[in-house]
């Protein structure tokens, strides 16, 4: 989950706790409210992932409503108190360090969840850098048409038409804005360039801001 988008969710998360400890419903080892059971197994031995609730509820933590957010709570504290008491003198378990918590809480930690995690934020850097250099780069064929602008100029302005057309603009042609042909060509390239590029990085920042919409 982006750093941004779990900070939100967990502001919410907060405040659900606050108001929502009155509906309280009790949930004993064994239940599985949403009738989820490969999951609901994973979350009785992991009851705090984020990830594995998010799985559980179907939906990203933001788009959960407060009900759903007060339930999720409820079952995630009867799970942990479950999984405490069943598991504390067990010499396997991994706990993570509590200094490293202000509250000084002990809380169980799945590492291997939390290295696929990593893994995969690993993976989703580098598919994010890929595609900005997919989106903005210039093409090789582009490249060495522009050698010679005003030999290869309506076919500079073609590749443009389909570059501009991919990304739902319309591409303006040099003799409708000048029919008498009274500005520099090369300028003219240049600036068809400088529009092109603008467009690809907002194409861009919209697929980036779709991926992270639907990371949990």
């Amino acid at each position: 989950m982006p750093k941004r988008l779990f900070r939100a969710s967990f502001l919410v998360f907060l405040c659900v706790f606050t108001v929502g400890l009155a509906a309280f419903q009790e949930v004993k080892a064994g239940d599985d409210p949403l009738g989820k059971p490969g999951i609901w197994g994973k979350l009785q031995k992991s009851p705090i992932d984020s990830v594995l609730w998010a799985q559980y509820f179907g939906k990203p933590w933001i788009s959960m409503s407060n009900t759903e957010l007060v339930d999720l709570n409820n079952w995630r504290k009867e799970l942990l108190h479950i999984f405490e008491v069943e598991h504390t003198d067990d010499a396997n378990v991994n706990w993570n360090d509590p200094n490293e918590h202000k509250d000084g809480k002990l809380e169980f930690v799945d590492h291997e969840i939390e290295a696929e995690k990593k893994r995969l934020d690993r993976e989703m850097t580098v598919y994010v850098h890929e595609l900005k250099v997919y989106l903005t780069k210039e093409s090789t064929t582009m490249k060495r048409l522009k050698q010679n602008i005003s030999l290869n100029f309506v076919v500079i302005e073609e590749l443009y038409e389909e570059e501009f057309q991919k990304l739902g603009m319309a591409y303006v042609w040099y003799e409708d804005k000048y029919p008498k042909g009274r500005y520099n060509k090369d300028a003219w390239i240049q600036e068809k360039a400088d529009e092109l590029r603008q467009l690809k990085e907002k194409e861009f920042e919209r697929r980036k801001a779709l991926i992270a919409k639907d990371t949990y």
